[in-house]
């Protein structure tokens, strides 16, 4: 992250660097069960593969 906030500051020629975690945090991301976008195959109840 801060190797991307130097980038910035270096592609617009900011008079000060910018500070990473001045303008990132985790809140930006989404929830965890939002992240799982390929969840785990179950097996129904006669032990095949069910894709959910």
């Amino acid at each position: 992250m801060s190797l991307m906030a130097s980038q910035v500051s270096d592609a617009f020629a900011t008079k000060t660097r910018v500070n990473a975690d001045a303008v990132w945090n985790g809140s930006f991301l989404p929830a965890k069960a939002e992240l799982n976008v390929l969840p785990r195959p179950r097996n129904d109840a006669c032990g095949r593969t069910v894709l959910h």
